[in-house]
This record gives structure tokens, sequence and C-alpha cells, in this order.
């Protein structure tokens, strides 16, 4: 008998919601993580953060630790660049994002960033992977140059056999035969994924492309593919960046970027947690919510003549109090766990199985 895996939508039906201090990553909720590829010094990091937070995005990204291609390339600030992200965060109030390449730099920096970055090159680093699984921080996996996709979620298996389920894919590109782009982005795997991981998708249109004028072409793409966040270069003086500086947006591209996606993510109705909204956005989201639950509502309703038919052929009564019982009370076990009022929820359930048991009886004559 084949072994479930954690990643899979056997093991966990329901979308997996990712919680990164007030900012929510998963389901209806999208993510807009930006900054420098590599921080450079602390007046190019302040910078660079706080006019991309001004513009709209939710986390703030930036490693000090890179691996690069040539040995002579600038390598990072290495640890001492901890202190730069953990002053960052506090001081604008925003989650931070850095990659770490050494089982031996999960710990430290793990206490001082809200979510770890596993990057391309590493992505098959089973050391790395086992140390970080046994941290309950967020971690974002990205797909490997010439990653499959079974490798790419064994990879996230790794990361989640202590049970941190707190794990988000990035789809970055791959290598192929092209090289009109730095790689080729997969945005078929957006919608596989989506079939068989429970788990939060993002698109990193900077390294997709290696060209800042591709970057909102390919995110409108992502959005459009149903992903849950992008991943974008962002430096406040791309001419001079020490590291990607041909697809990093400067900071008026970057807020270019927002208004020309929040039109799709308004198709989409996707939400960006995190950052301050009007009483409109906030009512259309709400709407949105209310919209889906009443859609939900009536597939489950669709679901009823199926049931009919069984019960019929099976001389099985229409109302089944032991079953009813043990739905209730699976779901208000499930609302304690998300921190929904039970009683609610309970309210909710018994209103829903009334209904539809009443619709049964009314198929049963």
């Amino acid at each position: 008998m084949s072994k479930v895996m954690r990643f899979s939508r056997e093991f966990k039906s329901v979308d997996t919601v990712v919680d990164v201090g007030n900012v929510k990553i998963g389901g209806k909720f999208f993510a807009i993580a930006a900054g420098p590829c590599a921080i450079e010094n602390q007046d190019q990091y302040f910078q660079t953060a706080k006019l991309v937070k001004k513009a709209g995005a939710n986390l703030i990204r930036g490693s000090v630790f890179k691996p690069r291609s040539s040995p002579y390339s600038f390598q990072g600030l290495g640890r001492e660049g901890l202190k730069l992200i953990k002053d960052l965060g506090e001081e604008l109030d925003i989650p931070t994002i850095t990659e770490v390449m050494d089982p031996r730099d999960i710990k430290v920096t793990a206490n001082h960033v809200d979510v770890i970055q596993i990057g391309a090159r590493n992505m098959q680093n089973f050391d790395l992977l086992k140390e970080a699984s046994k941290s309950d921080i967020p971690i974002i996996l990205k797909r490997g140059l010439s990653a499959t996709v079974d490798e790419w979620l064994n990879a996230a298996e790794y990361l989640m056999v202590e049970g941190n389920e707190n794990i988000i894919l990035c789809e970055r590109g791959i290598r192929t035969f092209s090289t009109q782009t730095r790689n080729t982005l997969d945005l078929s795997v957006i919608p596989l994924l989506k079939m068989r991981t429970h788990l939060p998708i993002i698109v990193d249109p900077s390294h997709a492309t290696g060209n800042r004028d591709l970057i909102l072409p390919v995110s409108k793409a992502a959005i459009a593919s149903n992903a849950d966040g992008i991943l974008v270069e962002v430096h406040n003086n791309p001419d001079l960046a020490m590291c990607d500086g041909a697809q990093s947006l400067p900071p008026e591209m970057f807020a270019d970027l927002i208004e020309n996606i929040k039109p799709i993510l308004e198709i989409e109705k996707k939400v960006i947690t995190g950052t301050t909204m009007t009483l409109d956005e906030v009512r259309r989201r709400i709407n949105y919510v209310d919209e889906d639950i009443i859609d939900l509502i009536a597939n489950r309703l669709n679901l009823v003549p199926a049931l009919v038919e069984f019960k019929k052929k099976n001389s099985l009564p229409v109302y089944q109090p032991d079953r009813e019982k043990e739905i209730t009370e699976k779901y208000v076990r499930l609302a304690a766990v998300n921190d929904v009022n039970p009683t609610l929820i309970r309210k909710v359930f018994n209103l829903i199985i009334s209904e539809m048991r009443l619709f049964q009886a009314q198929k049963m004559e």
C-alpha cells in the first residue's frame, strides 16, 4: 500500500492558507513579495523596501546568502546582514523573506526573518531540506532548474515530514533549449499543481524572464493561471545593482505593475492581505466570499439526486441521525482549529443539513 504524501490532496483536500504575520497566502489570498535580489547595504535595502511597501507589496524579499554562478560575483552580506532584515521588518511592520543555503544557518535565520526561501539550486539539497523541516517557519520552495513536478513535490515532502504545512511552492522557470529569456516559465504547472497539492503556488517572473520589461505581462498571466502570489525583484537603482539588475524593476515600474494587476486580481477574486484597503475594497471582497458561499451550497444541493438514488436502491431512510451528528461535530472541531466560533458553525450546518433532508424527502416522493 503506497503512503499518502503530506503534500497531496488525498492527505488534505482543502487549500492550505499560510499565515505570515498579518499576511495570508493561498486560497483566495494573494501575496506580493518584492525587494532587491541581494541586500547590498542598509540604505539600498531600506529605501527599496519602503517604496515597494508604499506601492502595495505585503512582503519584503532580500537575500544575504547568495548562490552565484561565478565565485567572483557578490555572494551577499552573510549572517551580518540578518540584523538588517530583522530591523527592517520591525521598523516597517512587514513580513520579510530571505534565502538560506546552509543547514547550519536555518536556526539563526529563522530568528531574524518571517519566511525562509530555499532556492532553485538547493531544491534537492536534502540535508538542507531535512534541517528546514524541523522548523515551523513558513518556507518558499523554488522549483529546481530542470526539476520535474514529481521531484519538486517530493522535495516539498521532505520539508513536511516533521509536520510543517507552511510550505509555499514557487515556479521560477526551468531550463529548456530556448535562450530568448533567462528561463522558460511553466505556467501550465500552476493548474496542474492545484489538482495535485493543497499547497499554495507563487510565481517569480523576474527569474523566469530575466527581463524587467516582461515582468508585468508574465505577472498578469500568472494571476490568470490562479497563482497565489508573485515574487518580484525591485531595486532602487537597478543600473547599479550588484545582482540581477537587468531583471529588477525600478520602484516606479513596480508601482505601475501593482496598478495594472489590480483589475485581474478583481476578476479572479483574489484578496491581498496585510495592506490598507478602502471601505469599498473591503465590501467587494466580502461580496466575493458571500457569492462563494452560495455557490458551495448550490453544489451541495446538486448532489442530492445521486444521494436519493443510492438510498432508494438500498432502502435507506432519509434521516440518518448518526451521520448528521458525525459531520456536524467534525466541522465544529474544524471551526475551532480555524478560530471560528463553533456555535456559529453548528447553527449553519444544522440549517444546511435540515434543508438537505427536506430536499431529499421531496425527491424520494
